[in-house]
């Protein structure tokens, strides 16, 4: 079953992912901000990180950062959600080695489709 690690400081935007992932049994790990989802993935080590980038008190790419920096981490997969659709951002996403770019509001769908691809698994209709 794929582990995988949440970071938003929007509640709600975690629960709606949780939700949409949860149904397709995987085990979902949530943090609300850069420091909690840094100790989580150090914990949890998942199969994919969700990581949204804009968040006070140290944003996505500063957990990424780290990431990479640590060889143990520096594999897993990140699948970037934002709800700025800024071109900037998307070359910096790319660079710290982001598997895909999704923009908020989520579509629960394509979530999961973007995740089952992220995390190896085959692409089925739901």
């Amino acid at each position: 079953m794929p582990k995988i690690v949440v970071v938003d400081d929007d509640r709600g935007t975690c629960l709606l992912i949780s939700a949409a992932l949860k149904r397709d049994g995987r085990q979902i790990f949530t943090a609300y901000d850069a420091m909690g989802g840094f100790t989580l993935v150090m914990r949890e080590r998942p199969d994919l990180l969700i990581l949204d980038l804009s968040m006070p008190a140290g944003g996505g790419f500063s957990i990424a950062d780290r990431m990479r920096r640590i060889p143990a981490l520096a594999q897993i997969p990140i699948l970037v959600i934002t709800a700025t659709d800024d071109p900037i951002q998307r070359t910096r996403a790319e660079e710290i080695g982001a598997v895909a770019f999704v923009l908020k509001p989520i579509d629960a769908v394509e979530l999961r489709r973007v995740v089952d691809t992220a995390c190896g698994l085959n692409d089925t209709p739901r």
